[in-house]
């Protein structure tokens, strides 16, 4: 992971094999941008607080202190702090997480959140519109992003 003024670079870690085990799959670099580093107004700002790269430095400042290899999610448990986590703690966080959304929503869920189950949830119930603003905003970098 390499933070930069504009973007983070994310890369999978090298002992990870994809399903596909391509050269692009496996050296591909995922490249996040900066959600407006140099925010005019309230909405710019508040879109900044939610960008990954802020979210990134947060997690990687909160966890410094347990980390003991560099894999990006550690365990906070006691038996298991700063060790990697499973994939299926991951998922369960995950899952947590959309539960939890949807509880702070006062959204009903169609069915409960499984591992397998969590790419389909969100985009079959959307969220209510009073909870979003309806607005575009142009990205410095020159992608649109939409609120919905």
């Amino acid at each position: 992971m390499a933070f930069h003024t504009d973007r983070v670079s994310l890369r999978t870690n090298p002992s990870f094999l994809p399903k596909v085990c391509s050269e692009i799959n496996i050296n591909q670099v995922i490249e996040l941008p900066v959600f407006f580093p140099n925010h005019t107004n309230k909405l710019e700002y508040m879109l900044h607080k939610l960008g990954v790269h802020r979210q990134l430095r947060f997690y990687l400042d909160r966890t410094k202190d347990i980390r003991k290899l560099d894999q990006l999610f550690v365990s906070f448990s006691v038996a298991r702090k700063g060790k990697p986590v499973a994939k299926t703690t991951l998922s369960k966080w995950l899952s947590d997480c959309i539960t939890y959304t949807y509880s702070c929503h006062n959204m009903p869920m169609s069915s409960k959140v499984k591992a397998h189950s969590n790419r389909a949830v969100l985009p079959l119930q959307p969220f209510k519109p009073n909870y979003l603003w309806t607005t575009s905003v142009q990205q410095p970098h020159g992608l649109t992003l939409t609120l919905l």
